[in-house]
C-alpha cells in the first residue's frame, strides 16, 4: 500500500507591512487549489495564544514561503518561523522571496 501523501499547505511568513504582497502571493497559490496560511486572516490580532496558534499552524503546513524584506529582517516572528521549520525539518524550507 503506498504511503499516504500529506496535504500541501503553504505558510507565508512576512512582516505586517508586507501584508499586501503576502496576500497577492497567497491568492496566486490558491488558484492552484493549494491552501495557504496568513496569520492576519487566521488568527485574531491580540489573541493571548497568538504565538502558540502561529506555531501550531506552522507545524500543520508542508511548505514555508518567507518574504525577506528589510522590514521582515527586523521582525522576531519571521525569525521564529524560519527557526521552527529548520528545527522540525517538516516543511520544505527553500522559498525565500
Amino acid at each position: 500500500m503506498p504511503a499516504q501523501r500529506r496535504r500541501v499547505e503553504v505558510f507565508i511568513s512576512h512582516a505586517s507591512c508586507d501584508e499586501w504582497v503576502a496576500k497577492q502571493i497567497a491568492r496566486r497559490i490558491e488558484q492552484f487549489k493549494v491552501a495557504t496560511f496568513l496569520s492576519e486572516l487566521h488568527i485574531k490580532l491580540g489573541d493571548e495564544d497568538f504565538e502558540d496558534r502561529l506555531l501550531e499552524a506552522l507545524d500543520q503546513c508542508s511548505e514555508l514561503i518567507v518574504l525577506l524584506t528589510p522590514e521582515a529582517l527586523q521582525r522576531p516572528y519571521v525569525w521564529m518561523e524560519i527557526r521552527r521549520c529548520m528545527e522540525d525539518a517538516q516543511a520544505s524550507l527553500g522559498y525565500f522571496v
